[in-house]
């Protein structure tokens, strides 16, 4: 199941599961442009789509790098 997952995308939307679970099909400890590329929060992509990542940067660059849209090496979180 874990290789299905992955390749559904669920490491960078669902990555507290999959990194907990599937660590070697996610590639845990994979890091983009020295960023972790992956949501370690379930609820990131609803905050990220009422935009947490601007009005609360520091949280959510750590724990929300996927659904902030930094895992292309865009980055930091404008304000």
């Amino acid at each position: 199941d874990c290789s299905k997952w992955a390749a559904d995308g669920q490491c960078k939307t669902n990555g507290v599961f999959m990194v907990q679970n599937c660590r070697t099909s996610c590639k845990a400890g994979e890091y983009i442009n020295g960023v972790k590329c992956f949501d370690q929060m379930t609820f990131c992509k609803k905050w990220a789509r009422k935009g947490y990542c601007q009005k609360n940067p520091t949280l959510m660059q750590k724990q929300c790098t996927y659904s902030c849209g930094l895992c292309s090496g865009q980055g930091t979180i404008r304000t």
